[in-house]
């Protein structure tokens, strides 16, 4: 099972709603603990931990990237079926759905996320944020009908141009995601209004 750390929801909900937040490339989990202790009270958000070491660094990652847009596809698919199978332990379900379920990334964790997503892989979010990521155009997308996407980006993002990221978020939209398109000024991190807009999706989700 993927190591993490979480954060217990700080209020009673029923049932309580779970946050699952991505790292990205040569990261940690601890990488958007930050981010986890702004969150609505009455989430619970677990960060994961990416099973592959970064050689010579001290963070993990997903898949090796290959260049962009090409990631390892097998390590990809180990990764997503190791994050399926933690999400139905967390949410301890077999898929059928009934506690509300959030899935966001960034970078490398928004590839994840909307590969998860693309895969329609169980048990199924409820809503996904996509935070500087993007999904190869040779992924195809299914049906996702009313589904709840954030999906943000930096205007000048050197690393995930944001030409990507507004490309995946046309696709969402034509599988028929309810997508919500947020750019940004600067470059590959979460500006401090993005930060605003994502913890208000949340809240709106539950």
């Amino acid at each position: 099972m993927l190591t993490f750390i979480e954060r217990p929801a700080l209020v009673a909900a029923s049932p309580t709603p779970l946050l699952v937040l991505l790292h990205g490339y040569g990261a940690t989990e601890e990488d958007l603990a930050w981010l986890a202790h702004q969150v609505d009270p009455r989430v619970r958000v677990v960060l994961p931990r990416a099973p592959i070491r970064v050689p010579d660094v001290l963070g993990y990652q997903w898949y090796d990237p290959k260049g962009l847009g090409h990631p390892d596809e097998a390590e990809l698919k180990t990764s997503l079926l190791a994050l399926s199978a933690l999400l139905a332990h967390l949410s301890g379900e077999d898929g059928g759905g009934r506690t509300p379920l959030l899935l966001g990334g960034f970078s490398q964790g928004g590839l994840m996320t909307a590969a998860y997503g693309a895969r329609r892989l169980r048990p199924r979010p409820s809503a996904l944020l996509i935070l500087s990521g993007y999904l190869p155009p040779d992924q195809p997308l299914p049906d996702l009908e009313g589904l709840p996407v954030f999906l943000g980006h930096g205007t000048d993002d050197p690393v995930i141009n944001v030409a990507w990221g507004l490309g995946l978020a046309h696709r969402l939209e034509r599988a028929g995601a309810r997508v919500e398109v947020h750019t940004y000024p600067g470059g590959h991190g979460l500006h401090p209004t993005e930060l605003t807009d994502v913890l208000a999706f949340i809240r709106r989700q539950i």
